[in-house]
């Protein structure tokens, strides 16, 4: 335990730093500044889509489907972190300078690719937690706290994101496999990382440009899209479905599906990517 949080600490500070990437060899000072400066950054655009999250569950209750936010929250969270994991999974997992010092240390392979991974699965979850407590508190002032209910709902902010961010990562590895046989490797892995998160700023906003002048069609419009993209959703990913369940219905078997089948899916890909991380 002791190997794997001393692993963990080192890969925190190097995805921060790489977050503001300095010069090599500069000040202390300069460092903390650049880290502070992008953590500022990144704390207002995350505020930005979360203002946004919390007007989307206030349409969606507006319209009668308050019972559909657990549902697009759990699918925010699930897509919050993919974006940013599958851009920095392979910096992470693979591009660390000191990657052939780690390897050779007396530490079980599991352990580091737990510690490398555990950094991402703690970003995304962070990102998580700001996109989706606001849907959440509007879905609670709507429809009313129930101690179940919302038990259920905050153990869901951090299961969200763990499937979605191994799947991301077991992503970058099967790209990261094949790069290697390419040439212009690192520039066709960051065209995918930009492709991927335009994806999803332009699906996130495409809801709110379908607004119309007429405020009543407008809302039946509203109403109706939004009654086919929970449907949507929950028919593409199941866990959303599962989320629901518990957090309207106080599901207890709702929820242990959504930890089972976000657990699960993160331990396989897991060992899926510690067995075959040093073929890389």
């Amino acid at each position: 335990m002791r190997d794997f949080l001393t692993l963990l600490r080192v890969q925190l500070l190097a995805l921060a730093n790489s977050l503001a990437p300095n010069a090599q060899g500069a000040p202390r000072a300069a460092r903390m500044r650049r880290i502070a400066l992008a953590a500022v950054l990144a704390f207002l655009l995350a505020t930005m889509f979360a203002v946004y999250a919390a007007l989307a569950a206030i349409g969606l209750a507006e319209a009668g489907l308050a019972d559909a936010i657990p549902a697009l929250a759990v699918l925010i969270g699930s897509l919050a972190g993919v974006a940013f994991t599958f851009m920095k999974a392979r910096g992470t997992l693979f591009g660390a300078r000191d990657h052939d010092l780690v390897m050779a240390l007396p530490i079980p392979r599991r352990t580091v690719v737990l510690a490398r991974m555990a950094a991402l699965f703690g970003s995304a979850i962070v990102i998580a937690l700001l996109l989706m407590l606001p849907p959440y508190v509007v879905f609670f002032a709507y429809v009313g706290p129930a101690p179940a209910t919302v038990a259920f709902a905050v153990l869901s902010v951090p299961l969200a994101p763990l499937a979605p961010t191994a799947l991301a990562t077991f992503a970058a590895f099967g790209v990261t496999a094949l790069a290697t046989r390419f040439r212009r490797a690192n520039l066709a892995y960051a065209a995918l990382g930009m492709l991927l998160m335009m994806g999803v700023i332009a699906a996130s906003y495409g809801f709110s440009f379908s607004a119309g002048v007429d405020e009543q069609a407008t809302m039946a419009a509203t109403a109706s899209m939004a009654a086919a993209l929970r449907d949507m959703v929950e028919t593409a990913w199941p866990p959303a479905v599962w989320a629901s369940n518990a957090v309207v219905d106080g599901s207890a078997a709702g929820f242990a599906l959504l930890a089972l089948s976000e657990l699960g899916v993160t331990a396989v890909c897991v060992e899926i990517m510690q067995r075959c991380y040093l073929g890389l």
